[in-house]
């Protein structure tokens, strides 16, 4: 097949995709062009532009590059193998190493040895030189050596020419400053020399150095012994002239690190510098990620992103285009870790990856690039740097040769070139462009299956065996495979021999066309005889548009197998005459209705649209479905799927409606009143029960049936029944039917409407006898009651509820009813009204109401809030309208309203004067004297009425037991408790114009004292329908309980001798003793009335003589007799005493 065919004789399913690697020659994806090789995006039926594993590919030797996210070949790992012979002869650290490309050899070039690994003390600086052979991978001392002992310096090679560079002396005693000393190798003589030195002020070791452009530039280091003046500096030394040149600074202050040429630039990362570290908010010096790159042909500085590691001593080498890091080191208080670790480092794109693990962690050691080999050696695996403490010097050397080709693999995942599922495809060309940079290539192979299963056990193509082959980047014709074969995957080998330069080839898209036929969705289930037509829709794809679209139909079993005795009906679509055809053979369709209706062509190809209807009489009940594009190549799919013929036929009610509907429109729905005698109008239609299309033939009848269950009873109290039936009539092909009935004119009831249909016809005819019930409604509303009561006088509520109980059948609604309400306070002269307290219609507001059902009593309910209202303000409510069936509500005027109440607007007692009348010290204050009188009047009121207080009462002390009340419901009075008992006469009560009187009189006990009770405190508590006021005095009251008493007479009367009663008298046993006394209170000195109890104690003889009696006292004066003891003797200690009489 020819290029140019291909763009207009296959389906295209294009996967396009970009991977290009960074390589000198293209800086960007964005320049590469392939217009003359990709497919045309008007073909196109599925895009990508990824191979990443997340895109679904399998990677060897691959990567996802970190600037671009773009697939391309991994660098291959360092692999590192140790040298032969005995390797090093002395454990080293701190050298330097150079590689001579005239003699193929690496030089390890001083640093500090240890004599004698198993004592301590020992090590040393040393000008040893050991050379490793790159041919025979050994080591061997070098025949010349330094001119003296070198350390913590570092190399570089111009022009065949070694130069060890700078010194640091950690170890020296006393210390020792850096002299920056040049030691010159010269490859032709084989001799070493000095080269000028630093200058004074700027000689350094621990520097960065690195040869560029035949220049060599030393970067940073220390001078002093103890690396406390780590310096920023750039400086240059010239080869030719033996010359030094001060250049730009670097940013940070740094040593123990490596400068790199890299890329054009010099790179300075890591090492210990110092830098102000933001978390701690201090300058400080430490190891560090922070990293610099140097611009030579601007003398200038920039700053790149900080590394994800930071690390000191490492060594490094430019390999493979990325900067190789060597082990390192990072200190912590004390002590320190080494790195153990191979690392490639791209300092612009801070990407790292791990190439390597050493078996020992290390740092101060040397890598060197030799051509195509890495060479490391020596190194410090002490714990701490510059340490003179467990010292461990290594010998460690090996070396990596970089291979001469690398390659790498993408495997796509398996391509299903279907449209769906319900499809097929049959393949035409496989297409794929590269970018091959000389040294580079790309190739491709793949393989293809019938089924997904089939693809692990494909071969791939072009050939494996004996040898692997792969197609060039191209167009590749695969019509020699096998049609219906919708299933490829590819593999993609990539190759480089550019290694060193990083040169990689890069994938830029891969194309696959195939011509395709699919199911858009499944075909029906079920098929009905006869329907209204049966919608299919497919999918095709012929690039070209030029081809025929079929979709065809063929009878079968129950199992699918396809019945011999017919043939297919097909309806075919030329896409290139745009017409039309159908092929029938076995009289499948109904009146040969059939129509195929292309959509739009789009870059997944075009949709057509089927529709048929089948025939009455079909060979057999069930059907097979197939689809096919006959274009380049043919793509046919018989659909699995079986479809019955279905002749289920349902007839039911659709509607029904009526202008008498109570739902505010013509529709009559489940539930809804209708008055008696009201015309319905039914619409009865019939479709095929399963897909809902309308039948195109057969005759089916229907008739109509009324029930009705009244709410008249028969003798044994049973509602009876009364039913209504139709003439039969038919139903007409593909309409609904509309059909008039009336309902019973009476009496009420519940009526039940439903449908019966038949047919002679061979459908399995269904419809549903579940009635439509309404409410026959044949008489009006009747009012059974309304609350609250007419008239009634109730306390105003924010959500006062109005309900109407009603009789009815059919019950009320929102459109049939409507409800007003008045508010004396709100609507009384208002819209014209005039203001005098009697509701006008006009003054109506209209209010929201809901109703509720108990069978035949409705519940009419209104909220209304007639908190607006001032007390004996009024409030009504109206009804009007009619129930469901049209029967009006009871008319009522709108003076009186169907709702009255009188608002109450709920208010407590009030205290409006309280005075005390009895015993008092002045106008409002009183003294309480055990049996002495106290009294007090007072007024109360109540703005709703003295009918709403309940109580009226004193309390006394803070004691609600202690005082006196006024109860209304039995209107009397009482004491609260036995401590202040009121007179009979004590109580006197009177109203007179809403303000009601209560005088009480109370004599004070013996009993009260005060315990527990806070003097002069008094309550006066008023209790009524809404609640309760206390209203509280202090200081109007005193108890004062003290007595005075004063004996005016104590004579013996009795007996041969009468006398007056002095010391040393004498009576007789069982005379009686006269006492007079004058007994009054003693603060007031009023004389007091009442009982008292007198006692007399002494001794008689030495031994007790008591006794006591009560006495009355009246006006103040007591009275009494004592009887002497029967016994003789001598009375001593004769006290009496008067105790109240409790």
């Amino acid at each position: 097949m020819g290029i140019e065919r291909r763009w207009h004789a296959c389906l295209l399913v294009v996967l396009s995709m970009l991977s290009v690697a960074w390589t000198p020659v293209f800086s960007s994806p964005e320049a590469l062009s392939f217009e003359d090789s990709e497919p045309d995006v008007a073909q196109t039926a599925l895009i990508a532009d990824r191979f990443a594993v997340s895109n679904g590919f399998t990677h060897i030797n691959m990567t996802s590059s970190p600037s671009t996210g773009l697939t391309e070949l991994e660098r291959p790992p360092i692999s590192w193998t140790a040298t032969t012979g005995i390797g090093l002869t002395q454990m080293r650290t701190g050298a330097c190493s150079a590689y001579l490309p005239s003699t193929n050899e690496v030089f390890l070039i001083g640093g500090r040895i240890d004599i004698d690994p198993s004592q301590t003390g020992d090590e040393a600086n040393t000008n040893t030189v050991e050379i490793f052979d790159l041919v025979n991978k050994t080591w061997e001392p070098a025949a010349e050596q330094l001119k003296e002992t070198q350390q913590y310096h570092k190399c570089a090679v111009v022009d065949d020419t070694i130069y060890a560079i700078g010194d640091h002396h950690p170890f020296s005693s006393p210390s020792v400053e850096a002299t920056g000393v040049v030691q010159i190798y010269d490859a032709e003589d084989g001799n070493w020399s000095y080269g000028t030195s630093m200058p004074g002020n700027q000689s350094v070791g621990l520097a960065g150095v690195a040869s560029h452009s035949g220049m060599i530039y030393v970067a940073g280091g220390v001078t002093a012994e103890d690396r406390s003046d780590s310096n920023r500096r750039l400086i240059r030394y010239d080869p030719v002239n033996d010359s030094w040149t001060q250049l730009a600074d670097m940013n940070n202050r740094r040593h123990s690190f490596e400068l790199v040429s890299f890329r054009g630039k010099l790179i300075a990362y890591g090492g210990v510098a110092v830098f102000f570290d933001p978390a701690t908010q201090m300058t400080i010096e430490e190891e560090t990620n922070l990293t610099e790159a140097y611009d030579p042909a601007t003398n200038t500085w920039t700053q790149l992103p900080n590394a994800t590691h930071k690390f000191s001593a490492y060594s490094a080498a430019v390999f493979n285009d990325e900067i190789i890091i060597h082990g390192g080191y990072e200190s912590s208080t004390w002590s320190g870790t080494a790195s153990d670790k191979t690392y490639g480092y791209d300092p612009f794109t801070n990407h790292w990856k791990t190439h390597a693990t050493l078996p020992v962690s290390l740092y101060d050691s040397t890598l060197v690039l030799a051509n195509d080999t890495l060479v490391y050696a020596g190194g410090d695996s002490s714990n701490s740097r510059f340490s003179t403490w467990s010292i461990q010097y290594l010998a460690e050397n090996e070396y990596h040769v970089n291979p001469t080709q690398h390659a790498g693999m993408i495997t796509s995942s398996i391509q299903d070139l279907r449209p769906s599922d319900e499809g097929a495809a049959s393949l035409v060309w496989l297409d794929f462009a590269t970018v091959e940079p000389s040294g580079t290539s790309i190739g491709m192979q793949y393989r293809t299956a019938d089924t997904l299963q089939d693809i692990a056990s494909s071969a791939w193509l072009p050939t494996t065996v004996p040898v692997n082959t792969y197609l060039n980047a191209g167009n590749q014709t695969l019509t020699e495979v096998a049609e219906d074969s919708a299933f490829l995957q590819y593999r993609v080998r990539y190759t480089t021999t550019q290694l060193m330069d990083w040169i990689t080839p890069s994938l830029v898209n891969v194309s696959i066309g195939a011509d395709s036929a699919a199911f858009a969705a499944s075909p029906p289930a079920s098929l009905q005889p006869t329907s209204f037509p049966v919608s299919v829709e497919t999918h095709h794809h012929a690039t070209t548009q030029d081809g025929t679209y079929v979709m065809a139909i063929h009878p079968s079993d129950a199992s699918g197998v396809l019945d011999v005795a017919s043939d297919w009906l097909t309806l075919s679509w030329n896409t290139t005459t745009s017409t039309f055809s159908v092929d029938d053979p076995s009289s499948l369709l109904f009146n040969q209705q059939a129509t195929a209706t292309p959509g739009a062509t789009t870059s997944q190809g075009q949709t057509m649209n089927w529709t048929f209807s089948l025939s009455e009489t079909l060979p057999t009940d069930h059907l097979r479905f197939k689809t096919s594009t006959h274009a380049e190549r043919n793509a046919s799919f018989l659909h699995p799927d079986i479809s019955s013929i279905d002749r289920q036929v349902t007839v039911e009610l659709d509607d029904v409606t009526s202008d008498m509907s109570s739902q505010g429109d013509a529709s009559v729905e489940q539930g809804e009143v209708l008055p008696g005698n009201t015309a319905l109008n039914l619409t009865i239609d019939h479709r095929f029960t399963n897909s809902g299309l309308r039948l195109l033939g057969g005759a089916i009848e229907c008739r109509i049936h009324l029930d009705l269950h009244t709410f008249d009873t028969d003798s044994s109290g049973e509602r009876i029944w009364t039913n209504e039936t139709s003439e039969w009539f038919d139903l007409p092909a593909g309409q609904a039917h509309h059909a008039n009935i009336n309902t019973p004119e009476s009496p009420s009831g519940e009526l039940q409407l439903w449908i019966e249909a038949r047919t002679s016809e061979d459908w399995e005819l269904a419809f549903d006898t579940t009635p439509l019930e309404f409410i026959i409604n044949a008489d009006g509303p009747t009012l059974l009651d309304v609350s609250p009561n007419l008239g009634e006088y109730t306390n105003e509520e924010m959500y006062r509820t109005v309900s109407f109980l009603f009789h009815d059948v059919g019950g009320f609604s929102n459109e049939t009813l409507s409800a007003f309400s008045w508010l004396e306070a709100r609507d009384d002269g208002t819209n014209g009204g005039a203001a005098d307290g009697i509701p006008q219609r006009v003054e109506y507001q209209p209010s929201l109401f809901y109703t509720h059902q108990h069978g035949n009593q409705w519940t009419v309910n209104i909220t209304v809030n007639d908190t607006v209202n001032d007390d004996h303000q009024w409030g009504r409510v109206l009804l009007e309208g009619t129930d469901l069936a049209g029967f009006p509500v009871p008319a009522v005027s709108a003076e009186d309203g169907h709702a009255r109440w009188e608002s109450r607007t709920p208010t407590k007692g009030e205290l409006l004067h309280l005075e005390p009348t009895k015993n008092l010290l002045n106008g409002t204050f009183m003294r309480f004297e055990p049996s002495q009188q106290v009294g007090w009047t007072m007024t109360v009121t109540d703005a709703n009425g003295l009918s709403d207080l309940t109580e009226i009462r004193i309390e006394l002390g803070n004691d609600e037991s202690l005082g006196v009340r006024y109860t209304t419901v039995d209107e009397t009075c009482s004491s609260l408790d036995e401590r202040l008992l009121l007179l009979p006469s004590g109580c006197v009560v009177e109203q007179s114009n809403g303000v009601l009187t209560v005088d009480f009189t109370a004599t004070v006990q013996w009993s009260m004292s005060m315990a527990g009770l806070i003097q002069g405190e008094l309550d006066v508590v008023v209790k009524d329908y809404d609640g309760t006021q206390r209203f509280s005095f202090t200081e109007a009251w005193v108890l004062d309980r003290e007595m005075s008493i004063e004996v005016t007479h104590l004579r013996d009367e009795t007996g041969s001798v009468q006398q007056d009663l002095i010391t040393d008298a004498v009576v007789m046993g069982g005379d009686f003793l006269n006492l007079s006394a004058d007994v009054a209170y003693r603060s007031s000195g009023t004389p007091y009335t009442g009982d008292l109890r007198l006692r007399w104690d002494g001794l008689l003889q030495g031994e007790p003589w008591r006794g006591g009696a009560t006495v009355s006292i009246f006006d103040g004066l007591l009275e009494t007799t004592i009887i002497t003891p029967e016994s003789s003797g001598l009375v001593q200690d004769m006290t009496l005493t008067l105790w109240d009489p409790l």
